[in-house]
Protein backbone atom coordinates (compact mmCIF):
# COMPACT_ATOMS: atom_id res chain seq x y z
CA UNK A 1 0.00 0.00 0.00
CA UNK A 2 1.85 3.25 -1.48
CA UNK A 3 1.15 5.96 0.76
CA UNK A 4 1.31 8.27 -2.77
CA UNK A 5 -1.66 6.30 -4.14
CA UNK A 6 -3.54 6.27 -0.98
CA UNK A 7 -3.22 10.44 -0.89
CA UNK A 8 -4.04 10.51 -4.80
CA UNK A 9 -7.77 11.34 -4.68
CA UNK A 10 -7.43 14.13 -2.71
CA UNK A 11 -4.84 16.01 -4.16
CA UNK A 12 -6.06 19.40 -5.12
CA UNK A 13 -9.12 18.83 -2.64
CA UNK A 14 -10.10 21.82 -0.41
CA UNK A 15 -7.54 21.98 2.43
CA UNK A 16 -9.27 21.08 5.72
CA UNK A 17 -9.03 23.21 9.12
CA UNK A 18 -8.50 20.16 11.01
CA UNK A 19 -8.73 16.39 10.74
CA UNK A 20 -9.59 14.47 13.62
CA UNK A 21 -8.23 11.26 13.35
CA UNK A 22 -9.46 8.95 16.08
CA UNK A 23 -6.33 6.55 16.61
CA UNK A 24 -6.63 3.31 18.67
CA UNK A 25 -4.32 0.68 18.67
CA UNK A 26 -4.78 -3.06 17.74
CA UNK A 27 -5.49 -4.37 20.95
CA UNK A 28 -8.08 -2.23 21.61
CA UNK A 29 -9.97 -2.55 18.22
CA UNK A 30 -10.66 -6.47 18.69
CA UNK A 31 -12.29 -5.60 21.66
CA UNK A 32 -14.93 -3.31 20.92
CA UNK A 33 -18.39 -4.81 20.10
CA UNK A 34 -18.75 -6.42 16.23
CA UNK A 35 -14.89 -5.87 15.39
CA UNK A 36 -13.77 -8.33 12.76
CA UNK A 37 -17.32 -8.31 11.08
CA UNK A 38 -16.53 -5.62 8.33
CA UNK A 39 -14.73 -6.79 5.11
CA UNK A 40 -11.69 -4.58 5.81
CA UNK A 41 -11.76 -5.28 9.62
CA UNK A 42 -9.14 -7.92 9.00
CA UNK A 43 -6.07 -7.43 11.59
CA UNK A 44 -3.22 -7.99 8.38
CA UNK A 45 -4.70 -4.91 5.99
CA UNK A 46 -5.74 -2.86 9.34
CA UNK A 47 -1.89 -2.61 10.26
CA UNK A 48 -1.37 -1.63 6.27
CA UNK A 49 -3.87 0.67 6.69
CA UNK A 50 -2.37 2.15 10.15
CA UNK A 51 0.98 2.69 8.83
CA UNK A 52 -0.16 5.00 6.27
CA UNK A 53 -2.26 6.61 8.41
CA UNK A 54 0.42 7.60 10.94
CA UNK A 55 2.23 9.38 7.99
CA UNK A 56 -0.50 12.17 8.20
CA UNK A 57 0.96 12.89 11.34
CA UNK A 58 3.29 15.17 10.39
CA UNK A 59 0.92 17.26 8.54
CA UNK A 60 -0.52 20.64 10.36
CA UNK A 61 -3.73 20.13 9.92
CA UNK A 62 -3.60 16.60 11.69
CA UNK A 63 -4.89 15.89 14.95
CA UNK A 64 -3.88 12.31 16.30
CA UNK A 65 -6.66 11.69 18.87
CA UNK A 66 -6.00 8.40 21.32
CA UNK A 67 -9.57 7.03 21.04
CA UNK A 68 -9.15 4.05 23.70
CA UNK A 69 -9.97 6.95 26.52
CA UNK A 70 -13.43 7.32 27.57
CA UNK A 71 -15.95 8.82 25.24
CA UNK A 72 -16.42 12.13 27.16
CA UNK A 73 -12.21 12.35 27.52
CA UNK A 74 -12.45 11.98 23.60
CA UNK A 75 -15.23 14.87 22.94
CA UNK A 76 -13.73 16.80 25.49
CA UNK A 77 -10.83 17.17 23.71
CA UNK A 78 -12.36 17.73 20.30
CA UNK A 79 -14.50 20.26 21.57
CA UNK A 80 -12.15 22.34 23.13
CA UNK A 81 -9.97 22.21 20.08
CA UNK A 82 -13.08 23.47 17.62
CA UNK A 83 -13.90 25.95 19.85
CA UNK A 84 -10.08 27.29 19.49
CA UNK A 85 -10.06 27.03 16.10
CA UNK A 86 -13.55 29.30 15.76
CA UNK A 87 -12.42 31.58 18.44
CA UNK A 88 -8.94 32.20 16.10
CA UNK A 89 -11.14 32.28 13.18
CA UNK A 90 -10.04 32.13 9.67
CA UNK A 91 -6.92 33.52 9.13
CA UNK A 92 -5.87 32.52 5.53
CA UNK A 93 -7.00 31.42 2.47
CA UNK A 94 -8.55 27.95 2.06
CA UNK A 95 -5.23 26.02 0.72
CA UNK A 96 -5.08 22.90 -1.75
CA UNK A 97 -4.35 19.45 -0.87
CA UNK A 98 -0.57 18.31 -1.92
CA UNK A 99 -0.42 19.89 -5.12
CA UNK A 100 2.44 21.43 -4.80
CA UNK A 101 4.56 18.14 -5.25
CA UNK A 102 2.32 17.71 -8.21
CA UNK A 103 3.41 20.69 -9.85
CA UNK A 104 7.04 20.16 -9.35
CA UNK A 105 6.82 17.32 -10.72
CA UNK A 106 5.82 14.95 -7.82
CA UNK A 107 3.13 12.49 -7.31
CA UNK A 108 1.20 14.01 -4.67
CA UNK A 109 3.66 11.78 -2.00
CA UNK A 110 4.78 14.56 0.26
CA UNK A 111 2.85 17.36 2.22
CA UNK A 112 2.07 20.71 1.04
CA UNK A 113 3.26 22.47 4.05
CA UNK A 114 2.93 26.38 2.19
CA UNK A 115 -0.75 26.21 2.02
Amino acid sequence: MDFAWCKHPDIGLPKPDRVFYLDVDEETAKKRANFGEERYEKAEFQRKVYAQFKKFEGDDFWTSIDSARDMDEITGEITGTVKKLVENGVTSEVGKLWVEDVQNGGNGGGHDKSL
